[in-house]
């Protein structure tokens, strides 16, 4: 069974105004549809990532002899207490962006399965959802190189930073 969001990439005014802006050489909206989701998912990366790191650093500053798998294992469990919240935000943030949007799209559509369908709910269901996604890829990536990195283990000659 294949499925295919076919997006048109108008999903408000601005689009719109977008599109007339050069005549010869259309901007592409999907383009910047895409944009949107991957700039967002890159702000939730970055933010749990931090979090990550820097209770990490923190765990290593008072425990300095701490093994690499009680480092990984806090930081998957730093990661996880994270997740849920983070990807609340995220949904609230979309959702809330375009709350006068979806309230008229409330208003006016006959069915919830329609308004499901709607243009605008479907990018801000797809940035939450990819961003949710990114950010479950990142808490291991990260909780593995801080572990990695702060542990005996590490290979490097390089000290911590003490701020």
């Amino acid at each position: 069974m294949e499925t295919n969001i076919h997006l048109t990439g108008m999903i408000d005014e601005e689009s719109y105004y977008l599109t007339m802006l050069q005549g010869k050489q259309p901007i592409d909206v999907k383009a910047i549809i895409f944009g949107c989701i991957i700039i967002g998912a890159l702000g939730a990366i970055m933010d749990i990532a931090m979090d990550i790191a820097s209770s990490l650093t923190e765990i290593k500053r008072h425990a300095q002899d701490i093994p690499f798998s009680e480092m990984l294992h806090s930081g998957m469990t730093i990661g996880r207490d994270v997740i849920g919240t983070m990807s609340n935000t995220l949904v609230l943030a979309y959702i809330g962006s375009s709350l006068s949007s979806i309230l008229l799209l409330i208003t006016y559509s006959s069915s919830f399965f329609e308004l499901i369908n709607r243009e605008v709910v479907i990018v801000d269901l797809l940035q939450a959802l990819i961003g949710s996604l990114a950010i479950l890829l990142t808490i291991p990536f990260t909780a593995f190189v801080c572990a990695l990195m702060y542990t005996k283990e590490y290979t490097g000659e390089h000290e911590m930073m003490d701020f």
